[in-house]
């Protein structure tokens, strides 16, 4: 039986750990959010859609008043950004923070390095990350919707929080980088080749089908950290890269999480429902199952290299080259690798 990953380098780990590495959350408002739904509430409120300026520029003027005076209540000066490109925001909040300090306020620090080296119990770490409650951030973003932008009140539907990009990681905390470094030098080269098609369709739980045309590849990268896999599927896929040389990092990723399917209740127009397999519904609440599923396909993953970090393969056939075998009723001496004469022949000498 194939020893997995961990167990192979249970020495040199510290422990392990998942958790949503990035959720990028987007809120609409479903009573004006599209053409049919503003074209409702003009028909409703007796107003013609070529009023729309007349009717938009009192909001307009609420939510730029109301920003200024919870600025100024708070101290802060509103900076107006031109140059996105070249502005980036961990910058210029690290400067704030350097002359207000680090404690609560309309400027929460942010911290660009995510990853946790060392954890003096993995376990409750692990509870803590599966304790995400979507009803408690439900609550949170709603207050600061409203905080903010009170003219959400207007509207009698609210907002609608639909999840845009997702991240799920599988943290294998090594503990040192002398440990990890050669380790993820080679599976990731390995992985770069070994990881085909059907094998990145096997990892995400999806079977591929022949009239899929959408991206469906790998890409390797080397950056000032080191190296970064990542296995493309259209808007999904998985990567592996190291942060801090200490942590081993397999993520699943998705800029549509209707790609992932679950056994979920399916209401129908006509009012019926019935439970079966469908696509996962980009409501926050949705976080709990999409969990499961991405940390499933990092296992799916993490086995998978399990096989690639086995180095019994390559022994298996060095000993094959090294056997005497007979063929023909004639023996043959196995190749003697160790010896100097076939490493001068290898040469050309």
């Amino acid at each position: 039986m194939q020893t997995s990953f961990l167990e192979r380098h249970a020495e040199d780990i510290l422990g392990v750990y998942s958790c949503f590495d990035r959720i990028i959350i987007q809120g609409t408002l479903p009573d004006i959010a599209h053409a049919d739904a503003m074209t409702q509430w003009f028909f409703t409120h007796k107003l013609r859609i070529f009023d729309f300026p007349e009717w938009a520029k009192p909001y307009r003027e609420r939510i730029r008043s109301h920003a200024e005076a919870v600025a100024n209540k708070a101290g802060i000066q509103i900076e107006f950004i031109r140059k996105i490109d070249s502005f980036r925001k961990e910058d210029r909040i690290a400067e704030i923070l350097s002359k207000r300090g680090e404690h609560p306020d309309l400027v929460p620090f942010t911290q660009v390095e995510n990853a946790f080296v060392n954890i003096s119990d993995f376990a409750k770490a692990q509870f803590l990350a599966d304790a995400c409650d979507p009803a408690f951030l439900y609550r949170h973003m709603e207050q600061a919707a409203r905080r903010y932008c009170d003219v959400i009140g207007v509207f009698p539907s609210g907002v609608h929080w639909s999840i845009m990009q997702l991240e799920r990681a599988t943290n294998i905390v090594f503990k040192s980088h002398d440990v990890l470094a050669p380790i993820y030098e080679e599976i990731v080269r390995t992985l770069s080749h070994a990881v085909r098609p059907d094998t990145l369709t096997m990892f995400l739980g999806k079977p591929l089908d022949p009239r899929y045309e959408g991206e469906l590849g790998s890409k390797f990268s080397t950056r000032i950290e080191g190296h970064c896999l990542r296995h493309l599927m259209g808007s999904t896929g998985l990567k592996i890269y190291d942060k801090f040389g200490r942590v081993l990092r397999i993520e699943t990723f998705t800029n549509d999480v209707t790609f992932f399917k679950h056994y979920r209740k399916v209401e129908h127009r006509d009012g019926t429902a019935c439970f079966k397999m469908a696509s996962v519904r980009k409501s926050i609440f949705s976080l709990p199952p999409l969990a499961e599923l991405m940390d499933a396909c990092n296992r799916r993953y993490l086995e998978f290299l399990a096989a690639v970090d086995d180095p019994t393969n390559a022994l298996d056939t060095i000993q094959k080259v090294s056997r005497p075998v007979r063929q023909e009723g004639r023996s043959y001496r196995g190749f003697n690798l160790l010896f100097r004469k076939y490493h001068l022949t290898a040469l050309g000498k």
